[in-house]
C-alpha cells in the first residue's frame, strides 16, 4: 500500500512578499539576475503555471496593493529530495511525499518549505534585511502647507534622488481630507492603490515606471475636511505595507516622509515628458506673473504672462508651444520674486 504525505501551512499570503522580490523576479526576467535555485523559482510563479511569467509580478503586485484575492496555495511543502535532485525542473516538483507501509526509512524524509510570493526567503529566514539597519532612511518629500476647511489643493509626492532606487514600496495614511484625484507622475495607475480617503498604498518600480527619472511619483488633489496642517493629515502607515526602497545592490532602505515649508515653490509634472507637462507655484497674493523659457543655449523659447492667483496656480505647456525638445530652463517672475526649475522634453 503506497501513502502520500503533505503538508500545510495557514499564514497571510502577503507574509514575506514585497517589492524586493517583484525587483528580483523581474530582474531574472530581463536576464539581468537570474534565478540560481529552485526554490525561487518556485516561489516566483505564483500562479503555478510552471513558468516565471510577467504575470507573476502582476499577481504580486496586486496581492501587495489588496486588489484582489488569489486562489493559490500560501505555502509549498516539496520533498526535501527533490530539490536536492538537479534532474527534476522546478514545475515537474510534487507536493507531497509518497511512502508505502512498511518503508521505514520514511521516518528521515522532510519537506522543504516554499512561501509562495517570498523570492527572497525573508520569512523562512534564508533572507536577513540587515541592510535596512544600516542605511539612511529615504525620504520622500511633500509641502508643508496650512489649510482651511474645504480648501482644495494639489499636493506633490516627490523622490529627489529616485534615480538611486530601483523600487520603493509604501502606504499613506491620510486623515481629514477627501482624495478628489490622483495624477500619474513617475507611478503609474497600476502601481498604486487608494482604499477609500483612508489610505494609499503605493508599489513602485523603475521596471514599468512612467518617464523613468520623474522625481515626482504622483500628486494627489485633496479637500481638507478640517483646518490644518498636511503633516497631520498625511502620514506613513508603517504595519500594511512595510515601507522600504530597494537599491541596485538589492539592499532596502527605510521610507519616510519629509514635510518642507517651501517645496512647493514651482515645478512641473510629468517631468521628463513628451506631448504636455503642467507648471505648478504658488503665490501669497494674486498678481501677474510672467513665465520664460529658454534653451541650453540661452535662447528664449516662450514667453507669456499669467494671471497668478493667491495659492496654488497652473500653466500648461505643450510641445506645439515650446517647438523644440531636449533641456529646458524655465523662470517664473513676481512683483518681488523669481523661481526658476528645469524640465526635460523627451
Amino acid at each position: 500500500i503506497d501513502y502520500q504525505i503533505t503538508a500545510t501551512k495557514a499564514t497571510e499570503k502577503t507574509m514575506g512578499v514585497s517589492i524586493l522580490d517583484i525587483i528580483a523576479t523581474l530582474r531574472h526576467l530581463v536576464g539581468n539576475q537570474p534565478f540560481t535555485n529552485t526554490k525561487e523559482m518556485i516561489a516566483a510563479d505564483l500562479n503555478q503555471s510552471g513558468t516565471v511569467t510577467t504575470m507573476d509580478v502582476v499577481n504580486m503586485r496586486k496581492l501587495l496593493l489588496n486588489e484582489v484575492e488569489f486562489d493559490y496555495p500560501t505555502w509549498r511543502f516539496i520533498p526535501a529530495q527533490a530539490m536536492e535532485n538537479e534532474d527534476i525542473p522546478f514545475h515537474a516538483m510534487e507536493d507531497y511525499l509518497q511512502i508505502s507501509y512498511f518503508e521505514n526509512a520514511a521516518v528521515g524524509l522532510n519537506f522543504q518549505a516554499i512561501k509562495m510570493g517570498d523570492v527572497s526567503g525573508s520569512s523562512t529566514g534564508l533572507h536577513q534585511a540587515d541592510a535596512r539597519n544600516q542605511k539612511q532612511p529615504l525620504t520622500i518629500q511633500l509641502p508643508d502647507l496650512t489649510l482651511s476647511a474645504g480648501q482644495i489643493v494639489d499636493i506633490p509626492l516627490v523622490l529627489p534622488n529616485i534615480t538611486a532606487v530601483s523600487g520603493l514600496q509604501f502606504s499613506l495614511q491620510l486623515e481629514n481630507v477627501e482624495v478628489l484625484a490622483i495624477k500619474e507622475g513617475s507611478v503609474s495607475k497600476e502601481q498604486f492603490f487608494q482604499i477609500g480617503n483612508r489610505e494609499l498604498k503605493v508599489l513602485w518600480d523603475d521596471f514599468s515606471a512612467n518617464n523613468h527619472g520623474n522625481e515626482h511619483l504622483l500628486t494627489l488633489k485633496v479637500k481638507a475636511n478640517k483646518a490644518g496642517k498636511t503633516t497631520t493629515f498625511l502620514s506613513i502607515h508603517p504595519t500594511t505595507l512595510n515601507p522600504i526602497a530597494v537599491d541596485y545592490s538589492n539592499n532596502s532602505i527605510p521610507v519616510s516622509l519629509s514635510f518642507k515649508a517651501n517645496h512647493q515653490t514651482i515645478y512641473n509634472s510629468p517631468n521628463p515628458f513628451h506631448d504636455q507637462t503642467t507648471i505648478v507655484y504658488e503665490l501669497e497674493e494674486s498678481q501677474l506673473v510672467s513665465l520664460q523659457v529658454f534653451n541650453t543655449e540661452g535662447k528664449l523659447v516662450l514667453s507669456k504672462t499669467h494671471s497668478g492667483q493667491k495659492g496654488q496656480n497652473q500653466i500648461l505647456l505643450s510641445r506645439e508651444m515650446l517647438n523644440t525638445a531636449g533641456l529646458l530652463f524655465y523662470e517664473l517672475k513676481t512683483s518681488n520674486q523669481v523661481f526658476s526649475n528645469k524640465m526635460l522634453m523627451k
